[in-house]
């Protein structure tokens, strides 16, 4: 039996109020996880907030963003990231 994404509708986004937050503390760069089978979303309203305030943004599955995120940070970068693990 499979995952039903119905299940995981209340955390099926990336909260528009974390990656402000990120945003806030000095992220110029923003990686946002899919999740494990890339389920997780985020909206497009915040993918349109950050292209219009110029802030590179990458969105992958949880273990490719997390690796990505890693070799941002060791070039130096001010990276933030949301990773979600579950779905």
């Amino acid at each position: 039996m499979g995952l039903d994404r119905d299940q995981y509708a209340p955390c099926s986004r990336n909260s528009n109020a974390d990656i402000a937050e990120l945003v806030d503390h000095g992220a110029e760069i923003i990686v946002l996880s899919r999740g494990m089978q890339l389920i997780l979303q985020t909206c497009p309203e915040s993918i349109l907030w950050l292209d219009k305030i110029r802030v590179k943004h990458h969105l992958l599955e949880t273990r490719d963003g997390a690796t990505m995120y890693n070799e941002l940070v060791a070039q130096g970068l001010s990276v933030g990231g949301l990773f979600h693990s579950t779905c």
